[in-house]
Formats: C-alpha cells, sequence, structure tokens
C-alpha cells in the first residue's frame, strides 16, 4: 500500500454524512451518519482493506503505524531575549494617525491582559508614535524658544516693553489664521506642519519689525504718534509687500513638487505660505495701530544707563564703522567687487568638495536590523544554533534593550538556512531630554530603563558586524541601523532575507542571468575595496541542492503508472498528506499520513519509496527512476520584461551615500557590461528624483524674485543686484554645513531654497530706500550712504529674529532632531556671511548697474536722435 493509498483509506473512513429521514408517530427526523474521527483513539481503530499477494488482508491503523497527537514540526521560529515569542505586527491605514492608533491600541492590549494567563508578558518592541512623540516634543520646544528668542531680540534692538509687546502681538493673530488654513485643508500637527510653523516665527515678526522700526523713527523726529504710524507705514508699503511675495514665491514651488518628495513637502509649502500672507496683513493692520496707541511723540532710542547703555554704544560704533566702511567701498568699487568675488570663489572651492551628499539625513531610530543567511540548503536546526550564537555575542552590548530573533522567515516559510535579528537599543537622549532627565527622575517619570545611550545606532550596528563576522555558517551578514535613509531605501532581488536592502543598490537587467550574475558579481567585489561600505552583496542566490527522481516513462508504463501518480506518492511519503481533518469543536486539525522518519532520512530512502502496487507487491521508486544530485530552481527576479539581479551593500558610520555611489561609479566604469544594463535603484533613485524637482522648485523660485523686483523696480537691470545676494548666502550655508559636519541632503536644500526669499530681502531694504531717497532728490552716493546706515538697524533685527528663531533648530536639542538641523544650520549660515557682505557689496554693484543702465540710455537716445535725423533729411 503506498502513503497516498493508505491517507485515501483513512480519509475515506472520516465523514459526516446525512442519509434522509424517518417518519414516526406523525414526526419527521432526519438521519445522519457519524463517522467522523473525534480523537487519536478512533484513527487508531479504523480498520483498512488492502489486497495482497495471498488476497484482500485486513489490519487496524494502529498496527500499521504510529499515531501520535503531537505539534507540527516548525518551519519558523521566533524569541524574544532568548525566549519563545509570538509576534504580533499592527499596520496602521495611510489615512490614520501614528499616535492615536498606538494609544488605542495599547489601551485594547492592556484590557486583554486582565483576562490572559497573569505569567504572559508583553513587550512593544517597536512602537513608533514614541519616535513621533518625541519629534513632536522637539519642535515644540523649538517653536516656542524661537519665539522668545525673537522677542528678545526686538527687545534688545529698541529697548522698551512696548515694543516687544507690539512684535509679540504680531504672533498670534498670524498663527491661528495660518491654523485655520490647516483646519480646512485637512492638514494634522505633524512634523512637516509643526517644522513649518517653527521656521515662520522670524518671518511672521519680519514685516513687522520693519513697519515698527519706521514708525519708531518718525516718532524720534518728532512726529504724532498717529501720523508716524500712518507715514511709516506707508513708507516701506510697497517694500513690506516685496518682501512678503519673495518669500510666498519662493516657498510656493515647493508646495508643487512633483513625485514623492512633493507630497513631503505640500504641507510644509502651504502652512509657510499661509503664515506669511498673513503676517503682511497683520503688519499692515495691528502694528501701526498698537504702535500709535502704546508709543508717544518724541520716542527716544538711546538709553542712558544700563544694559541699554552699553548696547547703543556698541550699535553706534557699529554704525559709524559702517559708514566708513561703505564710504571707502564706494570710491574702490572694482576692488570690492573683485574681492568679494575671489573670497566666494575660494571658499566654494574649498567648501563644495567637504560637503557630502546624500537623499535624507540619516536618523537614530535606536533599532537595529542584522540580517544572515546561510548556505542553500541549511537545516533549520543549523541555522537556529548560528542565531544563538549571535545572540550570545551580543548580550553584553549595553547599548541593547530587547533582542528579537526570527528564523526561517521568507519564501512560505521555507527560507529555512536566513534570518534576523531586530536590535531596540535604548534611547538616545537629546539636549532637551537631558535636562529634563534629573527632574523627571525625581519625580519618577521619564523612561531611562537604567542606561543612558551616547553611541549612535550607526556605532552600534558596526559593532554588531564586527562581533559576528567569525561566526562560522553565514555566507552573507548584515547589521544596518533602521533609519530613515535606508528605509527609503528599496527591497529588490530574491526571496526571504536575500533581498537587498542598502543605502547603495544598484539593478542590473538583461535577458541573460548568467551575463547578469558575472557582471553583478564583479561589481560587488570591486565594491568591496572601497572604505566605508559594509558587507556588499548581490541578490542572486545559487538553487537549493536536492535529489532529483529522473523517470523512466517505458518502466513506468509498464506498471501502469503514470507521472502524477510516482510524484503524487513521493510527496505524501516525503512532506505528508494533510486531506484528513479531525474536528474538535470549532477547532480543526490537520491528519498528516507520512512516511516513518526512519524512512526518509537518507537517499537510499527516498530510493525505497513506495510509488505503486502491482498485483500485491509494490513498486519502489528506485524501480521507475535514477536519482541524482543537482541544484533547485533559484528566484528569478523580472523587470519590464527582463531578468534582475540587485547589488548591493550598507554604508558605515558618518559615510554619506551620495560620496559611496560616487567612488562606487568610479570603481566600476571600466567593467565591460555588454548586453547588461546597470541603473542605480534604492536610496539613489529617490535622491536622483528629490534633487531634480528641488532643482526646479529653486530655479522657479530665483526666476519669480526676479520678475517681482522687475514690477517693483519698473528695471530690468536693479533686480540682478538684489540676486547678487544669493551667491553670499550660499557660500555662507557651505560653510555653515561642512562646518558642522552635516551634509546636502534634501533637508539642507530645503534651507537653500529658503534662503532665496531670506537674503534678497535685505537687499530689497536697501535698494528700495536708495531709490525713495534718490526721488526725494538726493544724489547717488548720498542716497546710499544715507539708505545704508538708515536701514541697517532694520536689518540687523530682522537677521537677527530669523537667525535666533532658527537656532533651537539648528542645535538638534530633542530626539530625531537630527532630521531638520541641516536646513537650521544651512539658513543661519547663509544669513550670517550673506548679511555681512550685502551691507557692503549690494551697494556697490547697485551703483555699477546704474552706470550700466545711464550708459545703455545714452545709446538708446543717440539711436532715437539718430532715427529722427534720418527720418528729417
Amino acid at each position: 500500500m503506498t502513503t497516498t493509498q493508505f491517507a485515501q483509506a483513512l480519509d475515506a473512513g472520516n465523514l459526516n454524512s446525512p442519509s434522509g429521514s424517518v417518519k414516526q408517530a406523525g414526526q419527521e427526523f432526519a438521519v445522519r451518519m457519524l463517522g467522523e474521527y473525534r480523537d487519536a483513539e478512533d484513527i487508531r481503530n479504523t480498520v483498512l482493506h488492502f489486497k495482497t499477494a495471498r488476497g484482500v488482508a485486513k489490519m487496524r491503523v494502529g498496527e500499521l503505524a504510529q499515531v501520535r497527537d503531537t505539534l507540527e514540526a516548525p518551519t519558523i521560529l521566533a524569541r524574544l531575549n532568548g525566549q519563545p515569542r509570538v509576534s504580533l505586527a499592527i499596520v496602521k491605514t495611510p489615512e490614520a494617525n501614528t499616535v492615536q492608533v498606538a494609544d488605542a491600541v495599547k489601551a485594547e492590549v492592556n484590557r486583554l491582559l486582565k483576562e490572559l494567563p497573569k505569567d504572559l508578558e508583553v513587550t512593544y518592541s517597536r512602537d513608533q508614535s514614541a519616535d513621533v512623540g518625541a519629534a513632536l516634543e522637539d519642535v515644540s520646544v523649538s517653536f516656542f524658544l524661537g519665539i522668545l528668542l525673537v522677542v528678545l531680540v526686538v527687545c534688545v534692538f529698541l529697548h522698551n516693553l512696548r515694543g516687544m509687546i507690539i512684535v509679540s502681538l504680531a504672533i498670534p493673530p498670524s498663527l491661528s489664521a495660518t491654523f485655520m488654513v490647516m483646519y480646512f485643508g485637512h492638514f494634522s500637527l505633524n512634523q512637516m506642519t509643526m517644522l513649518a510653523l517653527s521656521l515662520v516665527i522670524g518671518i511672521l515678526v519680519d514685516d513687522s519689525i520693519v513697519v515698527l522700526e519706521n514708525i519708531f523713527r518718525h516718532l524720534h523726529a518728532g512726529e504724532e504718534p498717529r501720523a508716524a504710524a500712518l507715514n511709516g507705514r506707508t513708507e516701506v508699503g510697497l517694500a513690506a509687500v516685496a518682501i512678503t511675495l519673495t518669500d510666498v514665491v519662493v516657498f510656493a514651488p515647493i508646495a508643487f513638487m512633483g513625485g514623492v518628495i512633493g507630497q513631503f513637502f505640500r504641507e510644509f509649502g502651504l502652512t509657510v505660505v499661509a503664515a506669511t500672507l498673513f503676517s503682511l496683513f497683520v503688519s499692515f493692520t495691528l502694528t501701526p495701530m498698537l504702535a500709535s496707541r502704546l508709543y508717544r511723540r518724541g520716542e527716544e532710542t538711546e538709553a542712558t544707563v544700563g544694559f541699554w547703555a552699553h548696547f547703543d554704544r556698541f550699535y553706534n560704533a557699529l554704525d559709524r564703522g559702517y559708514r566708513r566702511v561703505l564710504g571707502w567701498a564706494l570710491h574702490h568699487r572694482w576692488q570690492v567687487v573683485t574681492g568679494g568675488v575671489g573670497v566666494l570663489l575660494t571658499v566654494f572651492w574649498w567648501g563644495w568638495p567637504r560637503l557630502g551628499f546624500e537623499f535624507f539625513p540619516p536618523v537614530d531610530q535606536g533599532q537595529i536590523r542584522v540580517s544572515m543567511e546561510l548556505a542553500p540548503g541549511a537545516r533549520l536546526e543549523k541555522t537556529d544554533q548560528v542565531f544563538r550564537e549571535a545572540e550570545r555575542r551580543l548580550r553584553d552590548i549595553p547599548e541593547i534593550r530587547t533582542l528579537s530573533c526570527f528564523i526561517g522567515f521568507g519564501g512560505g516559510g521555507r527560507a529555512r538556512n536566513s534570518g534576523m535579528l531586530r536590535v531596540e537599543l535604548y534611547p538616545k537622549q537629546g539636549v532637551l531630554e537631558k535636562l529634563q532627565a534629573p527632574f523627571q527622575r525625581l519625580l519618577g517619570k521619564g523612561d531611562y530603563h537604567g542606561y543612558i545611550r551616547t553611541r549612535a545606532d550607526q556605532e552600534v550596528a558596526a559593532e554588531i558586524q564586527q562581533r559576528l563576522l567569525t561566526i562560522p555558517g553565514p555566507v552573507m551578514l548584515r547589521a544596518n541601523a533602521d533609519n530613515s535613509a535606508s528605509g527609503l531605501s528599496r527591497m529588490v532581488g530574491g526571496g526571504g532575507f536575500s533581498s537587498t536592502i542598502g543605502a547603495i543598490v544598484m539593478e542590473l537587467r538583461g535577458m541573460n542571468n548568467r551575463e547578469i550574475v558575472r557582471v553583478a558579481e564583479e561589481i560587488r567585489d570591486r565594491m568591496k575595496g572601497i572604505d566605508g561600505l559594509i558587507a556588499p552583496d548581490i541578490s542572486w542566490r545559487e538553487g537549493k541542492p536536492e535529489v532529483q527522481a529522473r523517470i523512466d516513462r517505458v518502466r513506468a508504463a509498464e506498471y501502469g503508472l503514470s507521472v502524477t501518480d510516482i510524484a503524487e506518492a513521493m510527496r505524501d511519503s516525503l512532506e505528508g498528506n494533510i486531506n484528513a481533518k479531525l474536528r474538535d469543536g470549532r477547532n480543526q486539525f490537520n491528519i498528516r499520513v507520512q512516511a516513518a522518519e526512519l524512512d526518509r532520512n537518507s537517499v537510499e530512502d527516498v530510493s525505497n519509496v513506495v510509488v505503486g502496487m502491482v498485483d500485491g507487491r509494490a513498486v519502489r521508486l528506485r524501480d521507475v527512476a535514477t536519482l541524482e544530485h543537482g541544484l533547485g530552481p533559484t528566484t528569478i527576479s523580472r523587470r519590464d520584461g527582463m531578468r534582475v539581479v540587485s547589488v548591493s551593500a550598507i554604508l558605515g558610520p558618518g559615510v554619506p551615500a551620495g560620496n559611496a555611489q560616487k567612488q562606487v561609479t568610479e570603481a566600476i566604469s571600466d567593467i565591460k557590461l555588454g548586453n547588461v544594463y546597470l541603473k542605480w535603484a534604492g536610496e539613489a533613485e529617490s535622491r536622483a528624483e528629490g534633487t531634480t524637482y528641488l532643482t526646479w522648485a529653486l530655479g522657479l523660485s530665483i526666476i519669480l524674485v526676479y520678475l517681482l523686483m522687475a514690477a517693483l523696480f519698473e528695471s530690468w537691470l536693479h533686480p540682478f543686484t538684489i540676486l547678487l545676494s544669493l551667491p553670499m548666502a550660499l557660500v555662507g550655508a557651505i560653510i555653515a554645513l561642512v562646518l558642522a559636519g552635516m551634509t546636502r541632503n534634501i533637508v539642507s536644500l530645503i534651507g537653500f531654497i529658503m534662503l532665496v526669499g531670506l537674503v534678497t530681502k535685505n537687499a530689497l531694504l536697501l535698494v528700495d530706500y536708495t531709490n525713495t531717497l534718490r526721488q526725494r532728490g538726493l544724489e547717488r552716493a548720498e542716497a546710499i550712504l544715507t539708505a545704508g546706515p538708515t536701514r541697517l538697524r532694520p536689518i540687523l533685527m530682522t537677521t537677527l529674529s530669523m537667525i535666533f528663531g532658527m537656532l533651537p533648530i539648528a542645535l538638534k536639542l530633542g530626539r530625531a532632531a537630527e532630521q531638520r538641523a541641516p536646513l537650521g544650520v544651512a539658513v543661519i549660515g547663509g544669513l550670517l556671511l550673506s548679511t555681512v557682505l550685502t551691507l557692503v557689496v549690494i551697494p556697490v554693484v547697485y551703483t555699477l548697474f546704474d552706470d550700466l543702465g545711464g550708459l545703455l540710455a545714452k545709446v538708446r537716445r543717440r539711436g532715437a536722435r539718430q532715427v529722427s535725423s534720418d527720418g528729417e533729411g
């Protein structure tokens, strides 16, 4: 009897069936046959009939087989800190709120724990709501600290509480109106909108500062408060509108970028635009009204005693020094221009090559993924042994909070040669949390677990990689910090954990798999020689070793067996037949019919598998087939009709992905690809897309600012004077990023775009007031020497307000703040350098373009006179 026949006979005796009905005493009864197995004993007592050489024989199942009520052999193993575990992953829907979902899940778990056994322990090995909460707390603190610092800047320059109150009161109405826009736009208070609100603190007070400072100057000149408020607002009205619109035209393109990066920054851009427009309205209405009510005629701008007196002496000295420098610059125009250009080019040449490039700044999330893969065909027990050794080697790393082990995942639960360790680290505290820690310990609050982590997740991952390298067995080992950069990389390649995950990923496509693998292996070998790249690997794997049975169709036909009959008998003997079921109330269990373990332990056992019966005699596999060793089919990935093999690597601590990609490109430049096509994927693909959209947004913002300035000045030349402040800002941002050890990335590029709007405002204030004075009859040089010192105070106030508003973001106060810090650093660096150079270089450039405009006007007039004289002749 074959195993298949045995299973069929067993299944035939496992049946409940309706059999009709009977009528008795005026009542009808349904008749049902109950023949289903109720327990293992029923199975043992089942009688089977089968043919033998002597005829038909009867035997009980218990006489032919061992019947056991047991557990299915495991194909997947899971542990938490060395103890068996069941892992449950809960994924929210796209529109759901992470924090709300996590809170609801925790509440439900707490309710269920009351009904479950007391010794059951529930551990949250990954909780994204904690990261979101920490990030929002950091942004919130940066937001309120930025407001405080901005108000202090205003107080220092105006040194009276009334000015501080007026500027402070400009913030709440603008924010309230912005919240209304966010509400009707269905925005949430997430990291991007909170970051936008933090950034606009300096922008919100820009217009109010310009208007208030001008009103203050008119009051000091002796005007009545009402007249000063009206005249001060009117005098800078056009400039204030232009200042606001520069921010609008800069941030609007960010809100309408395409691709994933556009979805990411849409709410950010629209929030900034809304807040900026409302700040203009407030500066034209609330600020002058409050100034007319709170200020007095002849308001003093200088103090005689105390801190304010010292500040006034410092500012007056700065003002006198600026007048002298500006006067000298106007008499040495070409030296100033050539010197400024030389300094900018030198600094750019020094800083740009030192500035690394990556898609997104890595965020320390305290999660490390360790993937290990043994040779194809490794048994689950061997894989488990290797992972237990890995767990033992990692136990004494102090930063590790929990260690989760998963073995046998992937490939439908058949990837028994691979697995993963998910390492959760203790939280890495930021400056803000370190300041809070002593007070929270006293109050019994906080989640410090007795350990404060100081090392970054990438450093811990590098140590894990080194500790596990000497374990015998794995053919692939990767310890990768699960930060935002790696999270944006894509999973490509083969099945299970052989799928390549890394910051450096390239796809090789073609029709010939052997040629693709050859090129992939050569690229992988070149990548091994590049510093900073860890565990280069390819997605292709050799097939699993197997015993292959080649059927002799002629002999099989002689026994009356088809290929299907033989395959079914082999599968049922070696893997088991689970057609029959045992039902116990609501539960249903498989009845697995399978050859005894001692009959399936070797190749010889496989050859002895009974595949059929002829005249009561067994036909074994060796009678109809020959056995040989071979490799099974490997996983084949296709894209666009072509076979795909990926090559990938993870990055060492502090290695920017863009720099690593450039090194790889140079290292493989001489490899002959033949008919293989190479394409960067993963983070590189996202980085290229994001850079394209941001470059488009930057270019469009510059064009829009130019058109806005051209309309304001009614000139095509003077807008170039304004735009020349942009290279100064760019160089300042580069210097700041290099000195801070940061990179060019999506976040710092947003900072570059912000600078387009921010730095042009200072130049705009200078040029606009210079034109106003010239219209009043002043000579050009006198107008410049008057406009510069007059606009020095509002320029310094708006610049310092923006710098101090961005300072909390740049200082990385909270957990995960490194994600936002490059933006703050880029803006601060750009503002500092551009402001210093703008105050001197822009007036000089203004005179040069003015001379050029005069020259062009003379040429046009001369041409017009020539045309006129020709006409008369």
